[in-house]
Order: structure tokens, then C-alpha cells, then sequence
């Protein structure tokens, strides 16, 4: 078991602060807020069966992942429990986030 973590409670954290936390601590980041990301495993169940489910039916060009981080600005890196993602991107972490797809009905 690791010990607690314990950051200063402020909320103008940055992408770039993300990288001085230790390896072992997992958070998104949210409007300049550090979110602690501690699932349970029926939570993690979930996410594995949910992306199952979306790579069922997913378009050839894209690929369901779970918890990969997204670059969507200095403020916010959310990590969402599944995500869908261009091919080319496999290789990035975290992801940008940008284009457009439509879902196919």
C-alpha cells in the first residue's frame, strides 16, 4: 500500500504540473482542478464491458481505448473511463482532441 499523496488544494493546476506528480498518482485534470482517480473494480468491470461494446460497432478508422488521457488545453486533461480514437493516434498520450466524426446510425 502507498502512502497518501497529499497536493496543495488550489485550483489553477496545469498540464504542465501534471508531469512533477509522482508516476504512482492518477488524476485528470478539470478546469485547473486535480480530479483523484481511485476506481473501484465493478467500476473497471464496467469500463472493459463498455468498451467491449463500443468496439463492436465502432467505424474501421477508429478504436475504442479505456482511461487514455485527452489534450484538450493547458487546464484540462480529462481521462474518461472510454473513449473513442483515430488510429493515428494510438502511439500519443495524451490524445488531441479536435475533428470530427459522425456516428454511423
Amino acid at each position: 500500500m502507498t502512502a497518501a499523496l497529499h497536493l496543495p488544494d488550489r485550483q489553477d493546476w496545469t498540464v504542465d504540473d501534471l508531469a512533477s506528480l509522482p508516476e504512482e498518482a492518477r488524476y485528470e485534470l478539470v478546469g485547473g482542478e486535480l480530479i483523484p482517480l481511485d476506481p473501484t473494480a465493478l467500476h473497471q468491470l464496467i469500463v472493459i464491458r463498455a468498451v467491449e461494446a463500443l468496439r463492436g460497432g465502432c467505424p474501421e478508422d477508429l478504436l475504442a481505448v479505456p482511461g487514455i488521457p485527452l489534450a484538450v488545453d493547458r487546464h484540462n486533461e480529462p481521462r474518461p473511463d472510454a473513449v473513442l480514437i483515430r488510429l493515428d493516434h494510438v502511439d500519443r498520450s495524451p490524445v488531441p482532441v479536435g475533428g470530427r466524426w459522425t456516428c454511423p446510425r
